[in-house]
């Protein structure tokens, strides 16, 4: 199965959830929507704040009692918000999280024609959500230490291109580029190790990464062509978003900038849904091509699959 083929079965199967298939969404998208909404008015008054003191700091003499006293309260405000921030950030992660597991596991079992019950599915995230957060945490842990080096080396690079030799600009525009698509790769692997804590038992963590890099093997193009197409359309979001300024409009002035923000963010949940999806059903496409057991996963003292799905990969290949 190729690209294409991935992303048609990720498209039948929220079909097959189906009132499953729009409770998770909705699920996502309303939490989302009211901690968006909660950020901005929670906001609103010290970036308001920030407004008003900078413009009158502007026309105020330097060194005056006053102009540090507005300096003053600027700074306080910028702490509040990277605090409220924080809290705001840490809330939507979590959410994210939940949400991730539990499309991850209904869509596996969508793949395999199963079903689940909205109350099995939430006992059954309720018992694996340690895997899939020890994983997270351990892939936050690589995307900050990767990126960390690579803007280090870059930036290194980019000192030496200061002696004006065309070879060093080069060779920083290279490396710069091999970095980037080394992250693409990396974050194609990354989320397959998310989706192989939630659907292989007892795998989490630096495991459930290491045995991503083993299964990719073979499908490496098509996962670096699947992450690279979410890649693309989450940047072109953000930068729609950011560039019309759309939260410094929302924060001083009416409903519709505040409307599109919350359509824009309803959107977005729905992209990151499907992603999981499409992540989920590159798993199974990888574990069958490779013809191994897709071991299933029990909750409530019952199966809701079959305990073993056994895929020959020469058959499939026929």
């Amino acid at each position: 199965m190729g690209v294409m083929g991935i992303l048609s079965e990720s498209f039948r199967v929220p079909f097959r959830l189906g009132r499953l298939g729009i409770l998770l969404a909705f699920s996502l998208i309303l939490p989302s929507s009211i901690l968006f909404i909660a950020n901005v008015f929670a906001l609103r008054p010290f970036y308001l704040d920030i407004h008003l003191k900078s413009n009158e700091q502007n026309i105020t003499e330097k060194g005056t009692p006053r102009y540090d006293e507005l300096f003053s309260g600027m700074e306080k405000d910028v702490r509040v918000i990277m605090g409220e921030e924080a809290a705001f950030f840490l809330a939507g992660s979590i959410l994210q999280l939940l949400a991730t597991v539990a499309a991850i596991y209904a869509s596996g079992l969508a793949h395999w024609g199963q079903k689940v019950s909205p109350r099995d599915l939430f006992v059954r995230v309720g018992s694996i959500w340690r895997r899939p957060l020890i994983t997270w945490l351990c892939i936050g842990v690589f995307k900050l230490g990767y990126l960390f080096l690579l803007v280090l080396f870059v930036g290194l690079l980019v000192l030496i291109t200061q002696l004006g030799t065309t070879l060093f600009s080069t060779l920083a525009i290279l490396v710069t580029l091999s970095g980037l698509l080394y992250y693409l790769y990396l974050g194609m692997v990354w989320e397959l190790g998310l989706v192989i804590s939630v659907m292989e038992e007892g795998s989490q963590g630096f495991s459930a990464l290491g045995k991503a890099g083993e299964l990719i093997k073979g499908r490496r193009l098509q996962g670096l062509l699947l992450y690279l197409l979410f890649t693309i359309t989450e940047i072109a979001l953000f930068w729609f978003f950011w560039s019309h300024r759309w939260f410094p409009k929302f924060a001083r002035t009416g409903v519709v900038p505040l409307a599109i923000a919350v359509t824009l963010t309803c959107l977005s949940c729905l992209i990151a849904l499907f992603s999981t999806v499409v992540y989920t059903v590159f798993y199974c496409v990888c574990k069958e091509s490779r013809g191994e057991e897709i071991e299933a996963q029990e909750t409530s003292g019952y199966s809701l699959i079959p305990n073993t799905i056994h895929v020959d990969a020469m058959n499939m290949a026929t």
